[in-house]
């Protein structure tokens, strides 16, 4: 028979929490930035840990208008600038921003997004 603790050894898996940050109102046609900050049992997720840290970009329609991989910035944090084109896209209203992370340890990815309000100039 098989012990209660026989798969204790494995630890817990390495599932990356993602945690985003940014300016609540973006102003369409200027430059804004979002952050987010992966981590794993509050600490930093190690970037050789991680595949890759992307983002989508939706507008007030929940349409898809920008994507792209995230930049790493520093210990787990990474970000997303949506240039002067991306904001231009954007109508007046509720968007967001969804980060992706990937990571090398286990196969699902974990999502997080954080909502905007896109104004006119």
């Amino acid at each position: 028979p098989d012990h209660s603790d026989k798969s204790d050894i494995f630890g817990a898996p390495m599932m990356p929490v993602v945690d985003v940050s940014g300016e609540p109102q973006v102003t369409i046609g200027n430059e804004a930035v979002f952050e987010a900050y992966v981590s794993f049992d509050d600490q930093p997720y190690p970037e050789v840990d991680l595949d890759k840290v992307t983002y989508l970009v939706y507008d007030t329609a929940n349409t898809l208008i920008a994507s792209g991989v995230a930049s790493a910035v520093g210990e787990g944090r990474y970000q997303a600038t949506l240039t002067t084109d991306i904001t231009s896209k954007l109508l007046p209203g509720a968007s967001k921003i969804e980060f992706i992370a990937i990571s090398r340890q286990v196969s699902l990815p974990t999502f997080a997004e954080k909502q905007f309000l896109a104004v006119e100039p």
